[in-house]
């Protein structure tokens, strides 16, 4: 994320998009357009709201550039974990939402014809240790969840992916895609849908009012019904940014200045 060359931006690089020259109004607000901005450009834009991207860079180059393409509907916590936390039911529909917005995703990119090149994958999950007894927990609760996959132990995963851990479940329900692409692809079909996008850098906000106000760099202004920051990392600051916002959000007046 801080140096080589991605090998995404062996795509064309996209035109320039304008600048922001006049003070606008909208029901949502995206600062950053790559592919988490783009993916909520489309979802808003879908439901008919009025939005406006803006990115300070082309978008899709900043850490959508270092993604890994894998679309994986596992959660980072085993579904075992989770039904310790929440319980079974909580959890496994957590696990289900997942799966069905992968599921969903590649459903859209077929359907709109979208580019990114996004292929169906299975997924792997390893055992993290010498014992496979929480792996197989983790299978029989994800088989009672209703989601597919096959537990393979030592010799099988050896066999089949020359992997030598303990065990592992094998699920179909993955995909791997162009991250670049994809988000280009999907902000194309916002911008269709009427959205706008424009070249700046917010450094302000302010969500006390009726709206969420945020002032950018050229000292213009958009006023939302709710704004949403996404990103990503920011090598500069060595933090990741994400924020969202609605009016009041803050309790009161409030003001922020975004470091940039």
């Amino acid at each position: 994320m801080r140096g080589g060359v991605s090998p995404w931006f062996a795509a064309a690089t996209p035109p320039p998009y304008p600048t922001l020259s006049e003070n606008l109004g909208c029901d949502a607000l995206i600062v950053g357009a790559g592919i988490t901005g783009s993916l909520v450009a489309e979802r808003l834009t879908r439901q008919g709201l009025d939005v406006v991207i803006v990115d300070r860079e082309r978008p899709g180059r900043g850490s959508t550039a270092a993604s890994t393409a894998m679309l994986l509907w596992e959660i980072d916590r085993p579904l075992v974990e989770l039904t310790a936390m929440y319980g079974f039911d909580r959890a496994a529909r957590a696990y289900q939402a997942s799966l069905d917005a992968v599921t969903g995703l590649i459903s859209l990119v077929r359907e709109h014809k979208l580019p990114g090149e996004i292929r169906k994958k299975r997924s792997l999950y390893l055992a993290a240790g010498s014992s496979v007894t929480g792996l197989l927990d983790e299978h029989r609760l994800r088989r009672r969840a209703g989601l597919s996959g096959d537990f393979l132990d030592h010799g099988q995963l050896l066999e089949s992916y020359r992997i030598a851990r303990a065990g592992a479940i094998v699920s179909p329900g993955a995909a791997d895609a162009d991250p670049l692409q994809l988000a280009r692809g999907l902000l194309h079909l916002a911008l269709a849908r009427g959205a706008r996008q424009f070249d700046a850098e917010a450094i302000a906000f302010d969500p006390a009012g009726e709206a969420v106000t945020v002032g950018f760099d050229n000292g213009r202004e958009i006023a939302a019904k709710a704004a949403e920051r996404l990103e990503g990392w920011r090598a500069d600051l060595g933090e990741r940014q994400g924020l969202s916002l609605r009016p009041d959000d803050a309790g009161g007046p409030y003001h922020h200045r975004w470091r940039g």
